[in-house]
């Protein structure tokens, strides 16, 4: 495959990933919010909003950038990074009231249907 249609493909995905995730914590992201984010040709709001994620997983792209995912810890500082301003932003009812996670049970919905419980 030609680098550029595999660059191509990798963005795809990373873009695809990265609405998912917003979806499920409750934040708003387009396609091209994204994209322009990763284009740096996003408004100031916008890529304000949106660049720590995009830069965490461009990150996780690179094999000489190792993110430690030992403890739980490491998996909340990695969350706030990605995330966590954006999700307590978007509606302040979402910020974390346990130790490290919600103390209280998740469920993430595809429509009216729950696909995760926790």
């Amino acid at each position: 495959m030609p680098r550029v249609a595999l660059d191509q493909f990798v963005q795809s995905c990373l873009v695809e990933e990265i609405q998912i995730t917003n979806e499920i914590e409750g934040v708003h992201s387009s396609h091209k919010d994204i994209v322009d984010v990763m284009e740096k040709t996003a408004s100031s709001k916008v890529q304000q909003r949106l660049q720590g994620i995009v830069q965490k997983y461009n990150l996780l792209r690179n094999k000489n950038h190792n993110i430690s995912l030992q403890k739980c810890q490491d998996v909340r500082k990695l969350y706030d990074e990605l995330v966590g301003e954006e999700v307590i932003a978007s509606d302040p009812k979402n910020v974390h009231n346990g130790i490290l996670f919600r103390r209280d049970s998740v469920s993430v919905y595809k429509g009216r249907t729950a696909i995760l419980c926790s």
